[in-house]
């Protein structure tokens, strides 16, 4: 069984892909088919959990079929996750959305633009308010129309926390996540709710026109020196740790628009 839903995954690369999320979740009743053979989405994300179960016991065949498709099976439960989470009017739960949207960044769209209107519907039925879709705007924009779309409707900035500064989307605003790459933070692992700590509502504003997005905060430390060079450590939680020889030693950075 476990063999056979890792070549049927395998087989069928759409899965993967961006759009597909959004057909399969909005669907009343998804159904894969290859061949003879087919199943419910139901089904191969219940599957996934056993997987999970199984690699957790230590079993190196269900570890050796999961780890090929872990993002396939996650994309799609974050994304059911998002649609079905119960949310106050006009509120989205910041936790919910921003990772389903850190998730989807590893999912496959031949257009960048994809990782995000790819999944309008299912992000606008969700309650983040994306404009109408224009594949006349450079992806950069519509990068930051939608981290201005979930910071709104969120009333949260934990958005902020995938971005990277690492990307390689020309014009891209500081301040938006590069949903294009795969290399960003991949966040706190704590919420502050579980820990019953107080979370102020952040004071954030937006201007020119949605280009500069202004805060207000509190001033706890200032840098005064840094070194020559650096480099990434596991610790960070920063991309893949195999990629770091690459991309973390100081390299320049493109010069942000805004």
């Amino acid at each position: 069984m476990i063999v056979d839903l890792h070549e049927f995954i395998l087989r069928v690369p759409w899965f993967k892909r961006s759009w597909v999320i959004q057909e399969s979740v909005l669907s009343k009743r998804a159904q894969l088919v290859y061949g003879a053979a087919w199943a419910s989405l139901g089904d191969i994300l219940q599957a996934d959990i056993v997987l999970q179960a199984l690699r957790k016991a230590g079993d190196l065949t269900s570890s050796a079929a999961a780890g090929p498709i872990w993002n396939a099976f996650a994309s799609h439960r974050l994304g059911m996750s998002l649609l079905e989470s119960p949310r106050l009017p006009g509120i989205v739960d910041d936790v919910v959305v921003c990772n389903f949207l850190a998730e989807v960044r590893f999912c496959k769209a031949s257009d960048g633009k994809d990782k995000i209107l790819g999944l309008y519907r299912l992000l606008v039925n969700s309650g983040v308010p994306l404009p109408a879709p224009d594949y006349g705007k450079s992806m950069a924009t519509v990068y930051r129309h939608t981290t201005i779309a979930v910071i709104r409707c969120t009333k949260s900035l934990r958005v902020l926390e995938q971005v990277d500064g690492l990307g390689h989307t020309p014009d891209m605003a500081s301040w938006a996540p590069d949903w294009s790459s795969s290399k960003h933070s991949i966040g706190h692992d704590v919420d502050p709710r579980d820990m019953k700590i107080p979370v102020p509502e952040p004071i954030f504003s937006f201007e020119d026109e949605g280009r500069q997005l202004c805060v207000k905060g509190v001033i706890i430390d200032t840098i005064v020196a840094r070194s020559d060079s650096s480099y990434m450590h596991v610790d960070e939680r920063i991309g893949a740790p195999p990629d770091y020889a690459s991309w973390t030693r100081n390299q320049p950075l493109p010069e942000s628009k805004y």
